[in-house]
């Protein structure tokens, strides 16, 4: 009896030290594809969102230039030079938020990235302590810029209510 109980406890000890390092690798290989295939979606929404922001932009610059052109049109040449500076500022003011829509965008997607980071380190200490690893909770709104044409993406709160790694669900108090 004295055998059978000091192989089983023989048994249980080596188990307990190889099972974590088998554990470890198959969650690090699981999260390193998570994280693999987050930042290759990341970098194909990034896409979809840039070309629907430089066709928004390039159609509202020829719509402008039709509007001056027509407007150079049907005014009498006294005003051209003040129809001119007019639409120059139009011009401007287009750019400025084209420039501040790309700018929203890229930090989108830096914010993206240190989420798919974060979450490839939230995996791998679940894997080397034994937890259970939820890839898509976050703790805290996941906001995406509402871009031309991109309408379909809602900004919502995806993490509440969630199960944590530690058992416990997610409420308002991050």
């Amino acid at each position: 009896m004295r055998s059978l109980w000091t192989t089983a406890s023989l048994f249980m000890l080596l188990t307990s030290v190889l099972s974590p390092a088998v554990a470890d690798e198959d969650w690090d290989d699981h999260a390193r594809q998570h994280y693999k295939n987050q930042k290759d979606g990341i970098e194909q929404h990034y896409g979809h969102h840039e070309d629907a922001l430089d066709d928004w932009y390039d159609t509202a610059k020829d719509r402008l230039e039709a509007a001056r052109d027509a407007a150079l049109r049907h005014a009498p040449k006294h005003r051209h030079d003040e129809i001119r500076r007019s639409y120059r500022e139009e011009e401007k003011a287009l750019k400025r938020t084209h420039e501040h829509r790309e700018k929203a965008l890229e930090r989108w997607e830096d914010h993206q990235r240190d989420l798919a980071k974060a979450r490839y380190k939230s995996a791998k200490e679940a894997a080397r302590y034994g937890g259970t690893f939820y890839p898509y909770v976050q703790p805290y709104y996941s906001t995406v810029p509402v871009l031309p044409g991109c309408e379909h993406h809602p900004v919502r709160p995806n993490w509440e209510y969630l199960p944590m790694p530690n058992g416990t669900r997610a409420g308002r108090e991050f």
